[in-house]
């Protein structure tokens, strides 16, 4: 059986957060795209709208006709901006989805930093210990030659 080193708990844990970071993230940036292609098909409607009412208003357009297209040129620019605003509270959460992964991120590579630091410390105080009884056992060895 290997030998977990005092981190791995910590490791384990602070790669369950990223993914989960990771997956916050990524459904900010799926709800923030879906934002900007509402708003594109909101602008061009309101474009082809547009277009039409002035198609409409050159062969002629009653008082009423005109009030209606009015109100409702006024709807979509409501609309247009409920869309940006939107957009803004996607793109918001968004960033803030990924400071945290960044933080996430930040946080296992400092545990796994110290997990090195660890494994190199218990490497070499391994080597220290071999190593004296490497020296032992050759001063032995020396002392019963001389004998």
């Amino acid at each position: 059986m290997a030998k977990r080193g005092k981190f791995d708990l910590l490791i384990k844990l602070a790669e369950d957060r990223l993914d989960a970071a990771a997956l916050r993230m990524k459904q900010a940036q799926q709800a923030q795209q879906q934002a900007e292609s509402t708003l594109q098909q909101v602008d061009a409607f309101v474009a082809d709208y547009q277009q039409r009412v002035l198609g409409m208003a050159q062969r002629g357009l009653g008082i009423d006709q005109w009030k209606d297209a009015r109100l409702f040129l006024a709807k979509l620019d409501d609309a247009k901006v409920q869309q940006q605003n939107e957009l803004e509270r996607c793109l918001q959460r968004f960033l803030l989805e990924k400071q945290a992964w960044l933080a996430q991120r930040k946080q296992l590579k400092s545990y796994q930093v110290l997990q090195e630091r660890e494994t190199l410390r218990l490497a070499q105080r391994q080597q220290k210990t071999e190593q004296k009884q490497m020296d032992e056992f050759a001063a032995r060895i020396s002392g019963e030659n001389k004998d």
